[in-house]
This record gives structure tokens, C-alpha cells and sequence, in this order.
């Protein structure tokens, strides 16, 4: 056995830790309307990552909507009072974002009281909740359905077009090295090759 106080510690504040248990409780982390009843898997998944920002100890939630899309909230207990708080932009990178390279383009988190949400202290459901809806709404929003769309792959140069599906893609085709992955196309499975620029 191990000492409560130190099992599952991660270095985030406990508030922090009961947001991220109810939305992993929330539908297990998925987005329900991503479900594809073919691949009998969702789409999109949101990923998590800690977010640190001095006496700040919380979490990075990301989620990536097909051709360039990607919405993330970090959450946290705020550093001057037992406040949950939550910050929400768009900004895309395949590796999780912190404060040192958020780029909110000057439209939220400004100064430390320059949130998108707050909760009062204990109040971690309420915040869960409000994180599931906001990808929820903007899958909604930024879902594709058919049609020809162009995949876009995130390179050191930005992002390069390569192939065009009636299927959109998410993170888990996106390679860094030259390997070949299948995209479901009315039913037939076609090769393609991502080239990391």
C-alpha cells in the first residue's frame, strides 16, 4: 500500500485532478456524435496533457477536427483564489501545448483573470461539463460529412496538401516519417504516403 497523499499524484491540484476524473467519466473522454458506425470507432478523441504555469497546476484537453482544426482548453485551480478555472482557444501543433507556446492571437488569457469560464471552489462537475459541451459544439461545428476534402499534414514547414479523400482524416493518419496508412474511401481501403517536409 501507499501513503493517500501521494497516490496518483501528478503535480496538478486536486481540483484540477476531480475535472479531469468527471470528464473522463463524461462518455469516457469521446465525442458521441464522432462515433462511425463502419469503423466502429469515433473519429476524434480529445487528448490530454498537464499544464503548468507556475502555482497554475492543472490540465491541456485537445481536440483536433479533421483539415487543421483544433480547439483546447486548459483548466486549472486559479492562482489567487480556489477558483476552477478554464481557458479555451484554437491553435493547432501535434505535440501539447503549454504556457510557454499557447498562442491565443490576443483573444483570451491576457492577464491571469482573463478566463473563458469559472467555477466556484469544488464546483469540478460543473466545469466537466462545461468542457464536454464546448467540444461538443465545436465538433458540431467543424465536423466534416463526404464530399472531397483535402488532407492536410502538419510539417516544420506548415501544412502541405497531399491527397483528397470523400473521408476525412484525423491525428491518427498524420505520420512524422515516411509510413504508408489506409483511408477508408466508399469501402475500399487506398495507400498513400505522408512525407515529413
Amino acid at each position: 500500500m501507499i501513503e493517500l497523499s501521494n497516490y496518483m499524484q501528478d503535480g496538478a491540484h486536486w481540483q484540477s485532478r476531480a475535472v479531469l476524473v468527471c470528464l473522463q467519466g463524461l462518455n469516457d473522454g469521446k465525442i458521441e456524435a464522432s462515433y462511425n458506425e463502419k469503423t466502429n470507432k469515433h473519429d476524434v478523441t480529445i487528448e490530454v496533457a498537464r499544464w503548468e504555469n507556475g502555482r497554475e497546476q492543472g490540465y491541456i484537453c485537445s481536440l483536433v477536427v479533421p483539415f487543421a482544426k483544433q480547439l483546447n482548453i486548459c483548466f486549472f485551480e486559479h492562482r489567487n483564489s480556489d477558483e476552477i478555472c478554464a481557458v479555451k482557444w484554437e491553435q493547432v501543433s501535434m505535440n501539447s501545448i503549454g504556457i510557454v507556446n499557447m498562442d491565443t492571437k490576443g483573444t483570451i488569457y491576457q492577464d491571469k483573470y482573463d478566463v473563458s469560464f469559472k467555477v466556484k471552489y469544488g464546483k469540478f462537475l460543473q466545469m466537466a461539463e462545461w468542457i464536454k459541451n464546448e467540444f461538443d459544439i465545436y465538433y458540431a461545428n467543424n465536423k466534416t460529412d463526404g464530399g472531397d476534402k483535402t488532407i492536410y499534414v502538419l510539417t516544420s514547414n506548415g501544412y502541405t496538401t497531399y491527397y483528397k479523400t470523400e473521408r476525412a482524416c484525423n491525428r491518427d493518419y498524420v505520420s512524422q516519417d515516411f509510413i504508408e496508412k489506409r483511408i477508408v474511401s466508399n469501402n475500399e481501403y487506398q495507400r498513400i504516403k505522408f512525407i515529413d517536409e
